[in-house]
Order: C-alpha cells, then sequence, then structure tokens
C-alpha cells in the first residue's frame, strides 16, 4: 500500500509534469505489474503505411509528453484535445511540483489495433528507476499526429488524485 500511495502522485506528475494545457477520448490506460521483454511488433493489415515512421512518432511524442521538463504547451499539443485539458494538466503538475518526481517513460511496444490507434507498453520511471515497469495505454492519430490518449492521461492522473475529482477528465 505504501509503494502505492508513492507511485500514484507519480503517475500523476508523470503524465502532468509533461503538459499543463488540454485533451479528448482515445483509450483506456492500464497498469500491468510485469515488465514487457517482447520487442516491438512487425506490420500488420492493421497497421499505418509506415508503421515505422508511425512508430517513431509515438516513441518520440510519448516520450516527449511525459518528460517532467516538457513545456506545458508542447505537452499539450501532444494530447488528445490536449486544448481543453488545461484543468487536468495543471493538476498533474502540480502533484509533480509537490513529489519532485522526474519522470520519463520508455517506450516498450507499439501496436497498432487499426490505421488510427496503437496499444502502448511503457515504463514509466522516475530518473532510471521504474515506477510501473510495464504501464500501457493508448496513442492516437489526430490530424495527422499521433498523440496520447486523454483517456491514457486521465487514468494515470485520476490514480494520483486520491478521490478527488480531476478537471477535465
Amino acid at each position: 500500500m505504501n509503494r502505492l500511495r508513492l507511485v500514484v502522485p507519480a503517475l500523476v506528475l508523470a503524465t502532468l509534469g509533461s503538459a499543463c494545457s488540454s485533451g479528448s477520448s482515445g483509450g483506456q490506460a492500464k497498469v500491468n505489474t510485469a515488465p514487457s521483454t517482447t520487442p516491438p511488433i512487425s506490420s500488420t493489415a492493421t497497421a499505418p503505411p509506415d508503421e515505422a515512421s508511425a512508430k517513431a512518432e509515438i516513441t518520440a511524442n510519448w516520450t516527449k509528453f511525459y518528460a517532467y521538463k516538457t513545456k506545458p504547451a508542447v505537452a499539450a499539443s501532444l494530447l488528445e484535445d490536449g486544448d481543453q485539458m488545461s484543468g487536468a494538466l495543471a493538476f498533474a503538475r502540480q502533484e509533480q511540483a509537490q513529489t519532485h518526481i522526474k519522470q520519463n517513460v520508455k517506450v516498450k511496444v507499439i501496436t497498432f489495433t487499426d490505421a488510427t490507434h496503437a496499444n502502448v507498453t511503457y515504463a514509466l520511471l522516475n530518473g532510471k528507476t521504474a515506477l510501473l515497469p510495464a504501464a500501457s495505454g493508448v496513442s492516437v492519430l489526430v490530424n495527422g499526429k499521433w498523440l496520447v490518449s486523454k483517456t491514457s492521461f486521465c487514468t494515470l492522473v485520476q490514480l494520483g488524485a486520491n478521490g478527488k475529482t480531476v478537471p477535465g477528465c
């Protein structure tokens, strides 16, 4: 229970630390217990036409979004409906400031469910220490750009909210 109390604020901070602006819907984020050792999946019939480029963009955008030093406006631009998520992003930023976690992520596996959605397995880190070694979320293609889904972001933020309502989620 004590570890969960530490991880939940870290999740919120990780999610918010990279943003302070807005988001919409997407997929659900899930927290897994076992780390993934599976390499990224190769092309499938449901993948976008240039799967390698899509995976590279998803990896870059998730890494940038969850990096604690990312400017709020940049983070908002990497979040689905980011322009509508200022309350949730501010909440996450506040949690990060209180816990001093230097969150980041390492994307491990990307699996396309169709040409505009991908399941993302990643490790949520504090520096080099894994807080969640095998978390999962969804990336969505919006206006030609792969974004962190609002649902993935909100799931992490709500975990750290300790029952409080998170604006925008």
